[in-house]
C-alpha cells in the first residue's frame, strides 16, 4: 500500500513501518515533506537510464531512493521537533546514489 506517495516495506522488515521514497520526499505528498528541514519535494531526483537503441545496452543509469521510518501521531514525536505539532512523520533515515556508465573504451 502507498501512503502519501510512500511505498510500503513493511511486510519486508519484520513490521517495521519502514517506507521509501525519492530522495528529499520528491513526488511525496508535500504534508510530510513540510514537516522535516531540508526535504524539498520541488528537486528532481528521477532514475533515468540511456540505453543504446541497437544493441539495448544500458550505456548510462542512475537511480536514488530514500529509506523513511513512520511515526505515529500518538508516539509524541513533537516533543523532541515541534514542527510535529502531533501529527504523523515519515522521518528519513537515509538515501542511497547509484550510478553506473560505461567506459569509453567499452562503449
Amino acid at each position: 500500500r502507498v501512503h502519501g506517495g510512500f511505498p510500503n516495506l513493511t511486510s519486508f522488515s519484520g513490521g517495521v513501518p519502514v517506507f521509501f521514497s525519492y530522495p528529499r520526499m520528491y513526488l511525496a505528498n508535500a504534508t510530510y515533506a513540510n514537516k522535516i528541514i531540508g526535504m524539498d519535494s520541488g528537486l528532481q531526483n528521477e532514475a533515468f537510464l540511456d540505453i543504446e537503441p541497437i544493441t539495448g545496452a544500458t550505456m548510462n543509469a542512475h537511480k536514488m531512493l530514500q529509506i523513511n521510518i513512520y511515526v505515529a501521531p500518538h508516539l509524541k514525536f513533537a516533543t523532541y521537533n515541534p514542527r510535529f505539532n502531533g501529527s504523523d512523520v515519515f522521518y528519513p533515515l537515509f538515501w542511497v546514489d547509484e550510478t553506473s556508465t560505461i567506459p569509453p573504451g567499452l562503449a
